[in-house]
């Protein structure tokens, strides 16, 4: 049986920042949302390249994967009322590269300037993901859309 795996995205365009937010109480009257980067699921019959190859495709039809570095790895324990579950996350950083502007895609996604991230995500390890990829954006080009 094949063990899905979850793994965030960061996808990065003229200092935008691609997050995915959705209503977090659709009963409550005042509109609440979470904020998060998008993220896309992978096992070993279909590898993470390939995930990541539909999501872009979903953003930009000709949109193509041309590089991925893992930066680092994390156990996520997952608790539930009758199990205990590990998990092992890989973070990956994206930094896209593009002749022309695309929008973003359907469903509750938007693009906003990384400056913003900290008003939207407060999740300590995603924006050390920001913070990494600010760094690392300037000299490598890891997700290059052509």
């Amino acid at each position: 049986m094949a063990v899905n795996h979850t793994v965030a995205l960061y996808i990065q365009y003229n200092d935008h920042l691609l997050i995915k937010h959705q209503q977090m109480d659709r009963a409550a009257i005042w509109r609440k949302y979470e904020y998060h980067l998008p993220y896309v699921t992978y096992d070993e019959h279909y590898p993470i390249e390939q995930a990541a190859n539909q999501f872009l495709r979903s953003i930009n039809g000709e949109a193509k994967l041309n590089g991925l570095v893992c930066i680092f790895e994390k156990e996520v324990q997952k608790k539930g009322f009758f199990f205990r579950k590990q998990t092992r996350h890989i973070e990956y950083l994206f930094n896209t590269r593009i002749r022309q502007e695309f929008e973003a895609p359907s469903g509750g996604y938007q693009w906003i300037p990384i400056d913003e991230v900290q008003q939207y995500i407060q999740d300590e390890d995603v924006m050390s993901v920001v913070v990494r990829n600010q760094v690392i954006a300037s000299t490598v080009p890891i997700l290059e859309v052509k």
